[in-house]
């Protein structure tokens, strides 16, 4: 399965403009709370609606069916609310790099990944090119991790 980013970004992503095609979103589904689940088991619909006020119980309806973003296919949305595109690492990187011209790369070295952001870059009539960097001093177990984390340095600290 692709790597998505995590909804908080996602969520950033959208204000910062980003529009890329995802076959993935995280779309405001009503669910039952974990809460309700573990005091009351599994039930039926019927069963968590009987838990509630108006159906003769007598907790509030407000705390057995919650919303929550879930991550799900964009095709096998029923009811869209408050959808949110869910990205892949790869598509917020390349349009990083042709929407902003901010290019990641990670590398490794003995302590673990780490990313070094490339941004500004200017490319001259005769090919050379300059631009500021930033490195991530932190390592990180894997790449995807370290990708992570500069996607999350970009959007709230360069663009």
């Amino acid at each position: 399965m692709e790597d998505f980013v995590p909804f908080e970004i996602a969520k950033e992503l959208k204000e910062k403009g980003f529009d890329y095609k995802c076959l993935f979103v995280y779309n405001k589904e009503q669910i039952i709370n974990p809460e309700v689940v573990k005091a009351f088991g599994e039930l039926s619909d019927d069963g968590y609606y009987e838990l509630i006020k108006e159906g003769g119980g007598k907790l509030d309806w407000s705390f057995v069916y919650i919303d929550k973003y879930q991550l799900i296919q964009y095709r096998d949305v029923l009811i869209p609310r408050e959808m949110i595109k869910a990205p892949t690492i790869y598509q917020v990187l390349k349009w990083l790099r042709k929407e902003k011209g901010i290019h990641l790369v990670i590398d490794i070295d003995t302590t673990g990944y780490f990313f070094t952001l490339n941004y500004d870059i200017i490319i001259r009539s005769d090919n050379t090119y300059t631009f500021n960097m930033y490195s991530g001093l932190r390592a990180y177990c894997d790449a995807e991790q370290a990708y992570l984390a500069g996607i999350e340095y970009v959007i709230y600290n360069r663009i």
